[in-house]
């Protein structure tokens, strides 16, 4: 939400960085405690992610050319000998570990390479639309890809397959928009 203000209201960035402050206030505590606990290593969850992550590192340095295969069964395999603390876990809580542990580095760069793209394309549609819907589209698919992107860092969103249909989705209305914003541009 912050880049799509930041894209299309930026005279209204000034009040809003000033208002942040009080919004804190507002907030339930039992959000104001999870937001505490984000880096809290006693804190189980956080803990536990981390230990995924560097097991899984591990096993990125000795699977990182061709990776483990494809699906769950391939990954719990592979990652059983990597394991910290006994945790065993059934995909490495990192999109992005994950796909390298899955396809190995090209699949990763694939991955990097279609998101660069597409929010190329999606910034280019931005910059110059002829409408001014066509813009707000476009920034909001982006901030929405952003989200997608940094949430990402921290599970495995392509775990869950509605959310996996769900992007390629996303791809296909983020390349339509760009269609549209070239025929006119013509």
């Amino acid at each position: 939400m912050a880049l799509f203000i930041i894209l299309l209201y930026r005279k209204a960035l000034i009040p809003i960085i000033l208002a942040s402050p009080f919004a804190l206030l507002m907030l339930p505590q039992n959000i104001l405690n999870r937001f505490m606990s984000i880096g809290n290593l006693k804190d189980n969850s956080t803990a536990y992610r981390v230990y995924i992550w560097r097991g899984s590192v591990d096993m990125l340095g000795k699977h990182w050319p061709t990776g483990v295969g494809l699906g769950s069964y391939s990954f719990e395999a592979s990652y059983a000998p990597f394991a910290y603390n006994a945790i065993m876990a059934p995909h490495s809580h990192s999109l992005y570990f994950h796909q390298m542990s899955e396809t190995g580095i090209f699949g990763f760069l694939i991955l990097i390479l279609l998101a660069f793209f597409t929010l190329k394309q999606l910034f280019m549609v931005y910059k110059r639309p002829k409408s001014k819907e066509l813009g707000v589209l476009a920034v909001a698919l982006i901030s929405g890809f952003v989200s997608f992107l940094i949430q990402s860092f921290f599970d495995n969103t392509f775990y869950n397959y509605r959310i996996y249909m769900f992007f390629f989705a996303f791809l296909s209305l983020a390349a339509s928009l760009y269609a549209v914003g070239e025929e006119e541009a013509k």
